[in-house]
């Protein structure tokens, strides 16, 4: 498996199902091999490499690569549009969706909606 250096600052990790938030400036790891990837965790860094195919792209440094950091659908295009045969196109977002569709809801935002309703609900003594 693949090694990581010591800590250096990036702004989001590389790990795609990183459970974190991925927002915030906390220090990341780079990947010691290739050190264009950056984790927050070991369990991410490994995830990476086993699961989600770092080690296929990871020896390769030479290779061109394309970062999607916006999490539409559109941008995942243009960078497949933008890249020749062999070029490596780095997905950073855990879920994408169209440019069109509503932005996701995220557990949090239903948990605000939910006490907003039910202070709705007590105020009129339902």
């Amino acid at each position: 498996s693949s090694k990581m250096d010591s800590s250096e600052t990036a702004s989001i990790c590389s790990c795609i199902s990183c459970p974190k938030n991925k927002k915030g400036s906390e220090t990341l790891h780079a990947c010691s091999i290739c050190r264009s990837v950056y984790y927050c965790s070991k369990e991410c860094q490994k995830k990476a490499w086993t699961e989600e195919g770092h080690k296929y792209s990871c020896d390769k440094p030479h290779v061109p690569r394309h970062t999607v950091d916006t999490p539409t659908i559109e941008a995942i295009q243009t960078a497949i549009d933008a890249a020749e045969p062999g070029d490596i196109i780095i997905l950073t977002a855990g879920s994408y969706h169209w440019e069109s569709d509503v932005p996701q809801t995220t557990h949090a935002d239903l948990a605000d909606l939910a006490k907003s309703f039910q202070r709705e609900s007590n105020r009129n003594g339902d």
